[in-house]
């Protein structure tokens, strides 16, 4: 490829890039493009933006590019007559207005200046310069005197103090460029602070130094209520609501990206790490780790990581109650749906009250592309619903929600919106350029790997081999999967409820039934069942009372008996239309005590079917004669197992409108959907690799 040099000033071509993207939302072309301003020209009534909306537009497109240059806690909307600090990388010696930036490569050193000023560049670019009336210059050239990666000029007013950026390797640095020891902070690290308006906010780690090729940097996500600095207020003159928008939130592509590969890693680790190790040589994790340094960051570190982040509920406490990592890794897996990020702000033109929100969508993409995931860049606007109804994007974080959903664009497609931060930031302090070698003040320590897994730390610690461990924290012994253990929440398996109580987060469930080699679910290796400590009431379903399509129905109990099918006949009714049918002893078998999974050898609470009931009835001690249940109900409360002495729901329906209803010391019968009874979720569980044959019938 030959060498490029090329120009961009984003005032005089901010129209036709707008049109570009209008032309890809219309044809789907699946182009990846991208945008330098939020500037909105399809305008519904063709009026010019007042002098405010202007002045809006213009901090907009400052912050786009200044919160990468500085701290993003600087924005403010008064920024034009103030000055800022640089905070991006680390003052050169001998030189405060030069900063230096250590980056494995001239390909990252590209991609790096991209994020930057959103400019179309590659390894092979000779000099690009961006141009912009609201920002000011930066001129990018590539070098060739072996001395550095490549240069960016600067020439922003608001940041005096910067006058020029250098991209170097770790060995270009010298001895300022390297160490020996090993990050306190890593990938999935999770910290809070408490912002000066009272608000805790909670971040977490996207991207991590590999000291050993010389990269320092730690940069943070966060999900938390955004700050005033971040919202912009307009009354509206036609209709007189007030409207609230996320704006200076920035448009740093890499930092998204980052955050899009490290949920992918956490859910699917094998299939993360085989990406890289089959992509291009020259491909990288997090767009900076080189394949010979992924050894630090492998599949069994990242098991460690998710493992952690299910013992500490940490996916609830980031992205919010209903939302789980493997719903975050589906969106991002699928080609045509994405996950979708607010990613700088709004676009407001005329009086039509019809903002435009800026996004990102975050797709599979190929094993080719950086982080291997793709991205591209569209404008929401027709979307929006009308404006006199609700348009207050900002109130939907209110109640944890984490996401705008239907309420502003009238769909329930969650976009979330991210703020990016560096530890310096985060700490409000000044640095050396070992920032990441240890906590510090004003930030508070969730979850940290070097912590969890006492790994050393420090300048002058080596690199520690136990940072990755091909040992499998999640699986299940068969010294655990014993009758009567009792599960606590965060998945531990305890010889008594005090234990649960008082150490691993509460008690949830109790051992009824070990199968070895015979499954308690049929097709599927799991050979261990589980009971719900305590039991609930509810119908089996409202409305009409009539089951979902596609559940089998038996005849005679004794039939039913046979079956082992509570998690898939659970499963088929989560698919149902609710507001139809109304499961609702299903939905509280969702709505249940919180458990760590364990990387999938803990199932999701189901309903049990009747013979998975059976299982857990005899596992406990006791007979089933016939279709009559027969246990000492002393027995059942010694084993903590008392809530099946109820008449308790099954997932086996006898007909449409009536479903079997299991009850020690009585026999098995049929009830109306419609009947108030006790529900008791079963988890399942996989030991010892599992079961590999169905039960007999």
């Amino acid at each position: 490829m030959t060498d490029k040099t090329e120009t961009f000033n984003n005032t005089e071509n901010m129209k036709k890039k707008s049109f570009n993207h209008w032309l890809w939302a219309a044809l789907l072309c699946g182009l990846s493009l991208s945008v330098t301003s939020c500037k909105d020209d399809d305008n519904d009534n063709n009026s010019t933006p007042s002098a405010e909306e202007q002045a809006n537009e213009q901090a907009n497109e400052f912050w786009a590019v200044v919160t990468n240059l500085v701290s993003p806690f600087d924005v403010t909307s008064d920024y034009a007559n103030k000055t800022f600090e640089p905070t991006i990388g680390e003052p050169a010696e001998g030189d405060d207005a030069t900063r230096v930036v250590i980056l494995p490569d001239a390909q990252a050193a590209a991609t790096h200046f991209a994020a930057i000023a959103d400019a179309d560049i590659t390894a092979s670019t000779a000099t690009y310069t961006y141009k912009s009336d609201a920002v000011g210059t930066l001129v990018y050239t590539k070098s060739t005197d072996g001395k550095s990666l490549a240069t960016v000029d600067v020439d922003i007013k608001q940041i005096p103090h910067l006058q020029k950026i250098v991209y170097r390797t770790a060995d270009q640095a010298g001895t300022n460029g390297v160490s020996d020891g090993v990050p306190y902070y890593s990938f999935g690290d999770v910290i809070k602070r408490t912002r000066e308006d009272g608000v805790v906010e909670y971040w977490m780690c996207i991207q991590a130094p590999i000291t050993k090729q010389g990269s320092t940097e730690v940069i943070w996500a966060s999900l938390s209520q955004l700050p005033k600095e971040n919202i912009y207020t307009k009354k509206s003159d036609t209709n007189g609501k007030t409207y609230k928008l996320p704006t200076g939130l920035g448009s740093n592509k890499e930092y998204i990206k980052n955050l899009s590969e490290m949920i992918f890693a956490m859910v699917s680790p094998a299939k993360w790490e085989s990406n890289l190790k089959d992509g291009p040589d020259d491909m990288k994790a997090f767009n900076l780790v080189k394949k010979e340094n992924i050894k630090y960051i492998n599949q069994y570190f990242w098991k460690r990581v998710i493992y952690s982040w299910e013992e500490l509920s940490l996916g609830q406490t980031i992205f919010g109650k209903d939302v789980t990592l493997l719903d975050m890794a589906a969106k991002i897996n699928d080609n045509t749906e994405g996950m979708k990020i607010v990613y700088n702000g709004y676009s407001w033109w005329g009086t039509t009250n019809s903002p435009t929100l800026w996004i990102s969508i975050l797709t599979a993409g190929s094993n080719a592309e950086a982080n291997g995931r793709h991205l591209d860049w569209i404008p929401v606007k027709k979307q929006v619903i009308d404006p006199y109804i609700a348009l207050d994007c900002v109130s939907q974080l209110k109640f944890g929600s984490q996401w705008i959903n239907e309420e502003f664009f009238g769909d329930d497609e969650p976009r979330y919106i991210f703020r990016f931060a560096k530890t310096k930031d985060l700490a409000g302090i000044k640095m050396n350029i070992w920032e990441s070698m240890e906590s510090h003040n004003g930030i508070k320590d969730v979850y940290v790997y070097t912590k969890k897994y006492n790994i050393p730390t420090g300048e002058h610690k080596k690199m520690d081999d136990n940072i990755v461990s091909n040992k499998d924290f999640t699986t299940i012994s068969s010294d655990e999967a014993k009758v009567g253990k009792i599960i606590a929440a965060d998945g531990k398996f305890c010889d008594n409820l005090i234990d649960a109580e008082d150490n691993h987060g509460g008690a949830v469930a109790v051992v009824a039934y070990v199968g070895g080699k015979m499954r308690v679910e049929d097709g599927e290796d799991w050979n261990g069942l589980a009971i719900g400590i305590i039991s609930g009431g509810s119908e089996w379903n409202t409305g009409s009372g009539i089951n979902c399509a596609g559940l089998k129905t038996y005849n005679e109990a004794k039939d039913a008996m046979k079956m082992f099918n509570g998690l898939a006949s659970t499963n088929l009714m989560k698919k149902c239309n609710m507001a139809e049918h109304g499961h609702e002893a299903v939905e509280a078998c969702k709505k249940y005590y919180s458990v760590n999974l364990r990387m999938g050898n803990i199932s999701e609470w189901f309903l049990p079917s009747v013979g998975q009931y059976c299982l857990a009835i005899e596992g406990l001690g006791g007979k089933v004669e016939g279709d009559t249940i027969k246990i000492d109900r002393e027995k059942l409360a010694e084993m903590s197992a008392d809530a099946l002495d109820f008449s308790i729901w099954t997932s086996s329906p006898h007909d449409s409108k009536t479903t079997y209803c299991c009850q020690n010391q009585k026999k098995i019968q049929a009830y109306s959907n419609t009947s108030k009874k006790q529900f008791v979720p079963f988890i399942a569980f996989k030991y010892n690799g599992g079961g590999t044959q169905n039960q007999n019938k």
